[in-house]
């Protein structure tokens, strides 16, 4: 399945999705990719782009046994306008329509901008020792990646004199084993651990 469409403001979009399975579906996939892009925006410099891909797979290890393999990551980048402020110094108090001559709008700010990425990745098995026993055991890990840039060609009071960059990075692993255990058919116990 393929698709593409394109609109105002330089937008277009594409994505792609492919699925199935093989060996008599003893193993089941689906794969996905899509880009999105805005190249002028409202006020002709607001150029954003995203690109992400997915990825899932199962294999039937056995009649009561499936594991999972899943995958899902994104490339983004954007510019960042200023935020609104204040024209002149507000009275101390009542209130203030905020307007054009009280506050500038979202003013463009030519060298701000936004990179990030993550990657989203999960292992799970999962095994039905009976008809009324099963367990489930997860691997799942998330790493993020933000990068923060400004420059001095802002209109805002809080330019920096030179470009700077802020960095954010981080990772989170999850590690969850969950059981169950039906005695009746209205009478099911689940114990579950979980650590990150």
């Amino acid at each position: 399945d393929v698709a593409a469409e394109a609109g105002g403001l330089g937008f277009s979009r594409a994505t792609a999705h492919a699925g199935g399975g093989v060996f008599n579906d003893r193993v089941t996939f689906s794969v996905g990719a899509g880009h999105t892009r805005t190249v002028h925006g409202v006020d002709g410099d607001d150029d954003a782009r995203n690109t992400s891909v997915q990825g899932r797979a199962d294999v039937r290890v056995t009649a009561s046994a499936r594991a999972t393999v899943r995958a899902y990551g994104s490339d983004a980048a954007s510019a960042i306008n200023e935020s609104p402020a204040a024209l002149g110094p507000l009275p101390s108090m009542g209130f203030v329509q905020a307007g054009p001559a009280t506050f500038i709008a979202s003013a463009n700010d030519p060298d701000s901008g936004r990179d990030s990425d993550f990657l989203s990745t999960l292992l799970r098995f999962e095994q039905r020792l009976s008809s009324t026993l099963g367990y489930t055991v997860s691997l799942h890990r998330l790493t993020t990646d933000r990068v923060f840039r400004d420059g001095p060609l802002g209109v805002s009071a809080f330019e920096p004199i030179t470009r700077t960059q802020s960095r954010f990075k981080g990772t989170v692993d999850t590690f969850d084993l969950r059981a169950d255990h039906e005695w009746r058919a209205r009478h099911v116990t689940t114990l579950g651990y979980e650590f990150e």
